[in-house]
């Protein structure tokens, strides 16, 4: 999921600098920005409160950046599953 989010980081940062070639509308800008975001504050709930959150915000975060963001749509749910396993054993 960590290493997801850091691909949609980067593809973020090359539409933002322009490296594609192409020229993107500032509102486009703004909603990668916003999913982006929603991403990140996924992977920090994640990170260090361990709640089902987290990994839900990533996959909605993630959208945007479709098929790229699969990536981190995938870890995000093996998360998820871990979590599910962990409950269901204890």
């Amino acid at each position: 999921m960590i290493i997801g989010v850091i691909i949609n980081v980067v593809l973020a940062a090359a539409t933002f600098a322009g490296l594609s070639g192409e020229r993107f509308s500032g509102t486009f800008k703004l909603i990668m920005l916003f999913f982006l975001s929603i991403s990140f504050v996924g992977l920090i709930i994640s990170a260090f409160f361990k709640r089902k959150t987290g990994p839900y915000l990533v996959i909605v975060g993630s959208i945007v950046f479709f098929p790229i963001g699969i990536v981190a749509m995938l870890g995000a749910r093996k998360i998820l599953d871990d979590m599910k396993r962990e409950q269901f054993n204890s």
